[in-house]
């Protein structure tokens, strides 16, 4: 823990010597505060609640990896950088690679912080909240968007904030996510261009071990988007022709990216989710069996599903009972917004409900179980989030504004 809260010091610290007194400097140490608080809250859920899980799992075996680099260092390196265990004890995670993945990762971490499952916790979180920081400070200046509405949705937003915190995949995959749209502007703008591309193909790499379905979205949009910003002309065509490109390559230069395999996946995944989920803890998707029109059936279903189930009535525990009043907020949000759009939508705003989308019903096909969607869509809720609240915020700020005219003028 100690190390751990060094590291708060020295974060508090920095932005003391840098701040500029902007509107977002205000939301730090509350945005800060509560990202620190969701870690803790998080280890807590899996530890004293479910007392099991996956960041329980995690732990452990990054311990062991740990007590492998103090008692054999040149194995324990070897192990980092290979992925070859071959220590006395067996790993939770050995035969799934992309959770050892993640394990490697955390091992110097854990390290670093005398193998404390909090101080662990904490360091995650840190690097979570300034990669999302400097998410928020791109997209206040490259993106005509609502300050509020930015500030909100990435900061305080409670499925974004609690699952991108702690020891899990998803606090990593979001910091990758993050860096990489940080990365992705700094080269549209040109600065530090080795730099950059550099920073994108690491993060890139990262996703793609860490969160397969999320980089073979993800990515290809930011390139697509980039493409289309590049040649300014017919944006939406561009953007659709870059992306079936990017996808049309992918199918033939790397196997998981092939569109038959990837159905394949899907399915193989949505069924071991629902084998190992409680009844009436997951969404059933009959018509989904592999094939493209099956997928296209399905579409309205898992759109549905992502956005606004458990249904009250459908929750039967604590937890899912949140969960189901966090859907219903969103589903006053969302009809708040419709009612304040004004028709008109940036081009900026349909990239991100198409990447919207499509992960929504990536992951709510593949993975339907309640709980394990809501912290997989964090990968997409936040830039959804800041397209709903959009409206909303520039529908108040014009009224305020219409008031503030109008009493000067009585004034005048």
């Amino acid at each position: 823990m100690i190390s751990a809260l060094i590291c708060i010091v020295i974060s508090v610290f920095f932005f003391e010597r840098t701040k500029t007194n902007t509107r977002l400097e205000k939301h730090f140490y509350w945005s800060l505060s509560l990202k620190l608080i969701s870690s803790i809250g998080v280890g807590g859920l899996y530890w004293y609640y479910y007392q099991a899980g996956d960041t329980i799992n995690y732990y452990h075996d990054g311990c062991k990896v740990v007590d492998l680099l103090t008692t054999n260092t040149l194995e324990g390196i070897q192990f980092l950088f290979s992925g070859e265990w071959e220590g006395a004890v067996e790993l939770h995670y050995l035969h799934q690679p992309r959770a050892l993945f993640f394990v490697r990762l955390i091992a110097l971490p854990l390290l670093f912080a005398f193998k404390s499952y909090w101080g662990l916790s904490i360091l995650l979180a840190l690097l979570s909240f300034w990669s999302t920081w400097y998410l928020v400070i791109s997209v206040l200046k490259y993106i005509h968007a609502p300050a509020l509405a930015v500030i909100v949705a990435f900061f305080y937003v409670p499925e974004v904030l609690f699952w991108s915190s702690g020891v899990l995949k998803e606090s990593l995959s979001f910091t990758c996510q993050a860096v990489l749209v940080v990365a992705f502007f700094s080269l549209l703008d040109r600065k530090k261009i080795i730099l950059n591309t550099f920073i994108f193909i690491v993060c890139a790499l990262l996703l793609l071990k860490l969160k397969f379905y999320v980089f073979a979205v993800f990515v290809p949009v930011l390139v697509a988007y980039g493409v289309s910003v590049l040649v300014d002309k017919k944006k939406e065509l561009v953007f659709l022709l870059s992306f079936v490109a990017f996808l049309f390559i992918a199918n033939f230069t790397y196997p998981h990216l092939s569109f038959s395999t990837f159905l394949q996946v899907m399915k193989a995944n949505m069924e071991a989710t629902i084998h190992n989920s409680e009844e009436g803890k997951t969404a059933l998707f009959p018509l989904f069996d592999s094939s493209v029109l099956g997928l296209l059936k399905s579409i309205p279903k898992a759109i549905a599903t992502s956005l606004f189930r458990p249904f009250i009535w459908e929750a039967d525990s604590v937890l899912l009972k949140f969960l189901s009043f966090l859907r219903l907020d969103f589903l006053i949000g969302l009809l708040m917004s419709l009612y304040c759009w004004n028709r008109k939508i940036s081009f900026e705003g349909k990239v991100v409900l198409f990447y919207a989308l499509v992960m929504i019903v990536l992951l709510t096909i593949s993975s339907p179980n309640y709980g394990t969607l809501s912290r997989y869509s964090i990968a997409y809720s936040p830039f959804l989030m800041l397209v709903v609240l959009s409206p909303i915020v520039s529908f108040f700020s014009n009224k305020r504004g219409m008031k503030t005219d109008k009493a000067n003028t009585q004034g005048e």
